[in-house]
């Protein structure tokens, strides 16, 4: 691997993200204002964040980088602006017009509207739930991705970053965490998200008749507190600089105020709940009232081949589009076959 990229890796986890994707979004905001206050802006950024040299390109970036300069040409940032922005953050013109052209080629070759994908996991069994607090298998964690959100996401870096709650901060101590909420989001029913819903959600995990597989996390939580219908206040009771990150794992999802029913429950998220056999599938449906840009797939079936052999066979077979924890020794024989492809990430 080229140094620089090396290098850009290690210092995009944090550095690169405030730069590349905070200015994307704020242009993308600005709208009509002035070139000069634009230039103001960046250029202040620059100075304090003392940004070094790089040569990354469009894949060195992380996921969330990545589609924040995808999402601002598709909505009209010029080539021209894109250059700026990216030079003013301290890449060179070589890398800018790299990234920029690798961008131009995945906005072109972006995948079709439609589709199914049948993906095979590790495990199943009549434990299987949509309950996010009882979450224990890598297959919950999925289903629960895909018909919820939480207040916070985290993402390729364990970063928080805002999903439901569209901002999110703390007092100086850390002892309370405010979370203003995205307005207009729905659920699946039609009902509006609303601030009741995620105290009810988050007080689940409280108390000692909590069944909840996560409620060590936030037992220093000694309340939620419902400040408008639009904001909400978690206070601790002490300081805790990483409830946010803690709140981005995958038990902390945002239900409908007294859901009992896990059979069939209403989310937020990117797909609706069609079919649910525990220790068999589970079908979802794309979300055409999502909240943000949506799935490109019509639907997702879930479930599970628990023979590692017996999986990677499904897969090379075409039996199913997809498969988890792929065995080392089959990489190679997977990575022969055409038409697919191995996706890794760090561990």
């Amino acid at each position: 691997m080229d140094h620089r990229a090396i290098r850009f890796d290690q210092m995009g986890k944090s550095l690169r993200r405030r730069i590349i994707m905070n200015r994307f979004e704020q242009f993308s905001k600005l709208g009509a204002c002035t070139q000069e206050r634009f230039w103001e802006v960046l250029m202040k950024d620059r100075k304090n964040d003392g940004v070094g040299r790089g040569s990354p390109g469009l894949t060195d970036l992380d996921t969330r980088d990545r589609n924040t300069i995808l999402n601002a040409l598709r909505k009209g940032v010029s080539r021209r602006q894109a250059m700026a922005l990216l030079m003013g953050s301290g890449l060179t013109i070589a890398a800018s017009a790299g990234i920029l052209g690798a961008a131009g080629k995945a906005i072109a070759a972006a995948p079709k509207r439609g589709g199914k994908i049948r993906c095979a996991m590790t495990q199943h069994g009549p434990s299987d739930t949509l309950d996010p607090q009882l979450f224990t298998s890598s297959i919950d964690f999925t289903r629960g991705r895909a018909h919820y959100n939480g207040l916070v996401q985290l993402d390729d870096n364990i970063v928080p970053q805002p999903e439901l709650a569209e901002e999110f901060s703390s007092n100086a101590g850390a002892t309370e965490w405010t979370f203003k909420l995205r307005q207009g989001v729905e659920f699946h029913d039609g009902s509006k998200l609303t601030a009741d819903d995620v105290i009810w959600s988050m007080n689940r995990h409280m108390g000692e008749d909590s069944k909840s597989k996560a409620k060590i996390l936030v037992a220093g939580v000694k309340e939620w507190k419902k400040v408008d219908g639009n904001t909400v206040r978690a206070i601790l009771d002490a300081p805790n600089a990483d409830l946010p990150a803690v709140l981005g794992t995958h038990h902390f999802k945002i239900l409908k105020q007294d859901t009992s029913d896990f059979q069939a429950p209403v989310g937020t998220g990117p797909f609706t709940l069609q079919e649910f056999n525990p220790g068999i599938r589970s079908v979802h449906a794309r979300n055409d009232n999502y909240w943000r840009e949506g799935a490109n797939l019509d639907e997702l079936e879930l479930f599970a081949i628990t023979e590692s052999t017996a999986r990677v066979n499904a897969l090379l077979a075409g039996d199913v589009e997809m498969i988890s924890n792929l065995d080392p020794q089959a990489i190679e024989v997977v990575e022969s076959t055409d038409g697919v492809e191995v996706w890794s990430v760090p561990s």
